[in-house]
């Protein structure tokens, strides 16, 4: 009955996508693929686990793998060829520009020049998907959307999270996990020879180390999951604030306690304390003072109900978790330790494709990997490691200035979603490859873009809409 259900859904997404790729070769309008990234990416590998329960074909896994490559570089190629006045366009360059174009240029260079253990295709497929970030930037450099537009795509990242929850309620009261009915275990082992761990025949990632179960709903995993909350959080906080009718602000009040809910579904403790570093910045930065005290107060309680009221089980988890004790922490710690040695053994890099949790990465040859930042610096060296904490600075920085200078509340919402969204992830990164969670990183980096748009737009001229 569960296959029945799950086929009925994949084969309206499927054809909901293909439709959109029809709309977007037909009108040239780029917007039509990040409706399709907001609907497709969230289950990106669940659909191929579950194509290839259905066909036991490698053949069909490649095709829900590239489709998002394919329709990416339909709208790159749509962007160019449909605007007549682009080359004859003025661009004005910031200094993330640089620092994003020097960042994939570098990557680039790893990749043409012997370098590294990993053979040329290993290190094609990693730059890949570090150009996938730097092409989803410059659309949303240079797109224009319409206000209509921009909203729709807010609520449907909302639907998306309301989705999920429906999904882990559904896990969490069976207490069957929605990767066991798609044989995702079988899948990893399969195609990406990684053989199921844990008690439930997936990976630990989706239990806790006293076997509590994490749910991930129909995302990758359970940290996929919680990146993403950080996200929608975002979204329905400022769409809460800045509508002024009652009915909207119970909606998106709702939307909050869900994401929440989500949260505590994937149980990932680096979301959940950036969930909490995430309205203490908000508060902070964009002047929702109240929220800093909403911060203080969640991490008062905790802190007594740890001491005071939880059970022993919980009361040393959170010990060994600070003592790096636990051991999912112990084993961050290790990591972290190899990146660390490495970049300081081999500060030039050692190549692509050499450090990290991504498929190209053969465990053999992998060097640290639970650490985003070191992971670029094991690969690039110190050189990649700066321009890429260059490039996050440079992205929250740019987002709250184009907040602060912003003349309406509606031209307020991507950068603060950008900026925000973008601070919360910086606990994930230090904690994961988290830039290979694809819905949150190329859906934030595009907003990041947009955030740049809005900010030259104020420069140039104050009465500049940032879209529209």
């Amino acid at each position: 009955m569960s296959t029945v259900i799950f086929s009925l859904i994949a084969v309206t997404l499927l054809l909901g996508i293909g439709y959109l790729i029809f709309l977007l070769i037909k009108t040239g309008k780029e917007w039509y693929f990040f409706v399709f990234a907001i609907l497709y990416l969230p289950m990106y590998i669940t659909l191929q686990s579950f194509f290839f329960q259905q066909t036991q074909s490698p053949i069909s896994v490649f095709i829900v793998q590239y489709l998002k490559e394919f329709v990416l570089f339909i709208t790159l190629g749509i962007f160019i060829f449909y605007r007549s006045e682009l080359l004859r366009k003025k661009f004005k360059i910031n200094n993330i520009d640089l620092v994003f174009s020097a960042f994939i240029f570098l990557a680039f260079f790893f990749l043409v020049l012997p370098i590294g253990e990993m053979p040329f295709l290993a290190k094609a497929a990693y730059f890949k998907n570090i150009l996938l970030t730097g092409i989803v930037y410059f659309l949303g450099r240079n797109m224009s959307l319409s206000t209509y537009q921009m909203q729709l795509t807010f609520k449907l990242i909302l639907g998306i999270a309301f989705c999920a929850f429906c999904v882990n309620l559904i896990e969490f009261t069976s207490g069957i996990h929605l990767h066991t009915l798609v044989n995702y275990g079988d899948f990893q082992s399969t195609i990406n020879d990684i053989e199921p761990t844990g008690n439930y025949g997936l990976s630990w990632t989706f239990e806790t180390q006293s076997g509590v179960q994490r749910f991930g709903a129909f995302f990758a995993n359970p940290l996929d999951l919680s990146s993403a909350s950080l996200l929608a959080f975002a979204i329905a906080f400022i769409l809460f604030t800045k509508t002024p009718y009652l009915n909207n602000q119970i909606l998106y009040g709702s939307l909050m306690m869900i994401v929440i809910g989500s949260l505590f579904f994937a149980y990932s403790r680096a979301s959940l304390a950036a969930f909490i570093l995430e309205l203490i910045f908000i508060g902070f930065i964009f002047e929702y003072y109240r929220l800093l005290w909403v911060g203080v107060i969640i991490i008062f309680s905790f802190v007594i109900y740890t001491l005071y009221f939880a059970s022993e089980d919980m009361y040393f988890f959170v010990l060994d978790t600070l003592t790096f004790e636990n051991a999912s922490s112990l084993g961050h710690l290790i990591e972290w330790l190899e990146a660390v040695e490495s970049i300081i053994d081999s500060p030039e890099g050692i190549g692509l494709a050499m450090s990290g949790n991504g498929n190209s990465v053969a465990n053999i040859n992998r060097v640290g990997g639970e650490n985003q930042f070191l992971i670029f610096g094991v690969q690039m060296g110190l050189l990649g490691l700066v321009l890429y904490i260059s490039l996050l600075y440079l992205a929250i920085k740019i987002s709250i200035q184009a907040y602060r200078k912003s003349l309406t509340p509606n031209e307020q919402i991507i950068p603060f979603v950008a900026g925000t969204t973008k601070f919360a992830l910086l606990l994930p990164l230090c904690t994961a490859n988290a830039e290979l969670y694809l819905f949150v990183s190329l859906i934030s980096w595009w907003l990041v873009g947009q955030s740049v748009k809005i900010k030259n737009s104020q420069v140039i001229s104050p009465n500049a809409l940032p879209y529209g």
